[in-house]
């Protein structure tokens, strides 16, 4: 049982939206939502909106950027390259070849029966895998995106 103060339908607050007057001041949404006057009046009312300023889109009519940031380009220092490659090798000489295997051979496993493969993720960077050779084996199972 309801009590007697509750609102009803069509009583304040369904009458008015999530703001007051929110219905009110904005009709053409009321009639473009409910069917009132055609797809045409609609859209006439809307492009005359957004001619007066009343109706906002950001980045076309309002907050627009004045003109778009030059994109800066990161220069690669050639010695940093050449350090980190030197890095890499060594890593691959220590490290064991046959848990490498393993490691992959696991993660392979578990993407072919669609298990959780990231502890297999895990267990194949504790080995020191490479990104390389964990996307590598991702690969072999799921192929390539190639957009169309």
């Amino acid at each position: 049982m309801t009590e007697p103060d509750s609102p009803r339908p069509g009583q304040y607050p369904f009458t008015s939206g999530i703001y007051p007057e929110m219905y009110r001041k904005r009709l053409w949404t009321m009639r473009q939502y409910t069917g009132f006057g055609s797809a045409e009046e609609s859209n006439k009312r809307y492009h005359y909106l957004l001619e007066q300023g009343k109706q906002v889109i950001v980045g076309v009519n309002r907050f627009e950027a004045e003109e778009p940031e030059a994109a800066s380009l990161q220069a690669i220092d050639t010695l940093a390259v050449k350090a980190q490659l030197r890095r890499l090798r060594r890593v691959k000489a220590e490290r064991s070849d046959k848990d490498i295997h393993r490691a992959l051979e696991s993660l392979k496993s578990a993407a072919q029966i669609n298990d959780n493969f990231l502890p297999p993720i895990l267990d194949a960077v504790r080995v020191y895998a490479t990104l390389g050779e964990i996307s590598d084996t991702l690969r072999e199972v799921f192929g390539e995106y190639k957009s169309k």
